[in-house]
């Protein structure tokens, strides 16, 4: 028999002011999920009003720098 299952999963809030992304990796079933956090960024956005995409491209590049601040390896201090 296999052991759990393990994922790694990305999810982005894109809203007017701020973009937010998470990295997770996911692990468990439906009963007993657990998930431990791998990165977060979070980028401010002016290409969202009300809840409308109205510039694609500042939009593309906040949720880019968010993404990629996600993917970054934390730093620890010493």
């Amino acid at each position: 028999m296999s052991g759990p299952q393990q994922r790694v999963v990305a999810a982005v809030d894109l809203g007017t002011t701020k973009v937010a992304a998470v990295i997770a990796e996911v692990s468990g079933d439906a009963q007993h999920p657990n998930a431990r956090i791998l990165g977060v960024g979070v980028e401010r956005s002016a290409g969202v009003r009300r809840g409308v995409v109205r510039d694609i491209e500042a939009s593309t590049r906040a949720i880019s720098k968010a993404m990629h601040d996600a993917e970054q390896p934390e730093k620890t201090e010493e």
